[in-house]
């Protein structure tokens, strides 16, 4: 009976002793995986660090609060339009898919009032500031944002034009700091589509001492809020 069994038996754990080494052949190693997960990650490696450029446009809605500006009297004026904006920022990881970017902005912005109003916005340049923020890379292909810019904003010939004595218009400064939000979808392993939201916050500080010349505002005091809804594209250099 044993002389029988032996080779069934010898078989039986030949095969056993198999089985753990197939297994251990079959399972698929951690950049395996990961190259299943996505195929981008062999590149991008858990966070896209590095340079990026994006630029985007989108629509605004907000308003002027008007203290003092001419004979103007006190109050809120409404307004919207249209802004174009170029970022440019270097990302850098800090842990897993979460990390900081800083860098700068330029960019334009078109607004638009009703005909009656007397006070008549114009459009403005935003020069280069300091943009900061988190990014968390989702995925290789998701990464969402939120972040500030701090710049400042010219606008050339405000006017209040409302028929009671001499009618204003001045050209200022203006401090602009805007809180934004966003995520981005990369179509391909540079190139993202970008969609964003912002809230925007100007304020404007007269001189404190009055100068001989006329053109000097130092008699006007007011502050705009305005938010922007947006899309673009994003450029990731890797």
């Amino acid at each position: 009976m044993v002389s029988k069994m032996g080779p069934a038996v010898m078989l039986t754990l030949a095969f056993l002793m198999m089985v753990p080494k197939a297994q251990a052949q079959s399972q698929p190693t951690d950049a395996s995986l990961r190259q299943l997960l996505h195929p981008w990650q062999r590149y991008v490696r858990g966070f896209r660090r590095g340079h990026n450029f994006s630029f985007s446009v989108g629509a605004t809605q907000g308003h002027w609060q008007i203290k003092s500006f001419g004979s103007l009297e006190p109050g809120r004026y409404s307004g919207s339009g249209i802004y174009s904006k170029f970022h440019y920022s270097f990302h850098l990881p800090i842990k897993w898919g979460l990390g900081y970017f800083v860098g700068s902005s330029v960019g334009y912005h078109f607004e638009a009032a009703e005909t009656r109003q007397d006070f008549k916005p114009v459009p403005s340049y935003m020069f280069p500031g300091i943009l900061a923020g988190l990014v968390f890379n989702v995925t290789p292909s998701v990464r969402v944002m939120l972040g500030a810019d701090a710049f400042l904003e010219r606008y050339n010939g405000l006017a209040e034009r409302d028929d009671q004595g001499e009618d204003r218009n001045i050209s200022v400064t203006m401090r602009s700091y805007d809180i934004q939000s966003g995520f981005e979808i990369f179509y391909d392993i540079n190139w993202a589509l970008r969609f964003e939201y912002h809230y925007r916050i100007s304020q404007y500080f007269a001189p404190r001492e009055i100068d001989v010349s006329e053109s000097t505002p130092v008699d006007v005091d007011f502050n705009k809020q305005d938010q922007w809804i947006g899309f673009g594209i994003s450029y990731h250099l890797i």
